[in-house]
């Protein structure tokens, strides 16, 4: 679902219309939205670099090397 949402002309409501059959008693939208909230508040987020060799040089920063 999360990808889904990524896909442009996709929102939460027509994930929401797309889970629930229209003759059961489903769940409310406002809780379809809860639940998701609550998921990917949970999420930790991750940046992906797919490097090309030669096109970019990465550096790291995160490191600290005492002295002079």
């Amino acid at each position: 679902m999360h990808r889904e949402l990524r896909r442009s002309n996709v929102t939460l409501m027509l994930l929401w219309e797309e889970y629930c059959d229209p003759n059961s008693d489903g769940f409310t939208y406002a809780w379809f939205c809860e639940r998701y909230r609550e998921w990917a508040g949970r999420l930790k987020p991750t940046l992906r670099q797919v490097p090309v060799a030669g096109e970019k040089l990465f550096v790291d920063y995160s490191t600290h090397h005492g002295g002079g």
